[in-house]
């Protein structure tokens, strides 16, 4: 069973029309004309449909599909789908960061212009885990508390110690809406540690070296299980 990516052009039909149009469980048919490849698309192949971003301002990956047939009809090579699940989780929230990024050029090699890529396995494996860990993101952002409640954790637990990824232990104290380290005279302001929790759940302080003053300590507060409280 072989994977494939199917490449988009916002321009010549944008991503407005394909989130109308496309609806998993729905049986679908599409032509192409250059395909990159030793093989044909055959029946119960998995199919990733991609949107470049070239032509438009919403690139990323939108959905995928099981492959129903594959025929060449008055000259020209179609394939017959139906999108399964999570197309419609992909579609409105498309997935687009540097790691879908790399992927998707390593797929597509030298080559840009084209419309079909057969896709080496290893790089396979790694893309529907990406869409997987995308989705699961995507869910358990959806069911995030706002950021007034998390602040409100974060006030009560005050005093209390927390742990850096270094494993260096601190406590807080909360001054006018500023958090502020023991460790060091930061004052990490409450507007900082709200940029910082639409990160979440990220791997470590690196992630919002930009964003915040003491992303060491940000960090640890908002990874730490009393804070999180397992919704993210």
């Amino acid at each position: 069973m072989s994977l494939w990516l199917y490449q988009m052009n916002q321009e010549y039909w944008p991503p407005s029309q394909y989130r109308l149009d496309i609806w998993e469980g729905e049986r679908w048919n599409w032509g192409y004309n250059r395909k990159f490849g030793d093989c044909d698309p055959e029946p119960g192949d998995r199919i990733v449909f991609f949107y470049a971003p070239t032509g438009g301002d919403d690139p990323g990956i939108y959905g995928w599909a099981i492959i129903l047939r594959h025929v060449e009809e008055e000259g020209e090579n179609r394939i017959y789908y139906r999108p399964v699940a999570p197309s419609d989780q992909l579609k409105m929230n498309p997935w687009w960061d540097d790691e879908a990024s790399q992927l998707v050029d390593e797929i597509r090699g030298k080559v840009k212009r084209g419309t079909l890529w057969l896709v080496d396995p290893k790089i396979g494996r790694q893309l529907l885990s990406g869409i997987s860990n995308w989705v699961a993101r995507v869910i358990l952002k959806s069911n995030r508390p706002i950021f007034d409640e998390v602040w409100k954790r974060i006030i009560s637990y005050e005093g209390e110690k927390f742990i850096t990824k270094n494993r260096e232990s601190f406590t807080y104290q909360i001054r006018s809406n500023h958090l502020v380290p023991s460790r060091t005279d930061y004052n990490i302001g409450k507007t900082e540690i709200q940029k910082a929790y639409k990160k979440v759940p990220f791997k470590g302080p690196v992630v919002i070296n930009k964003l915040v003053r003491g992303p060491s300590y940000v960090w640890a507060v908002l990874n730490d299980p009393r804070i999180s409280q397992g919704q993210w």
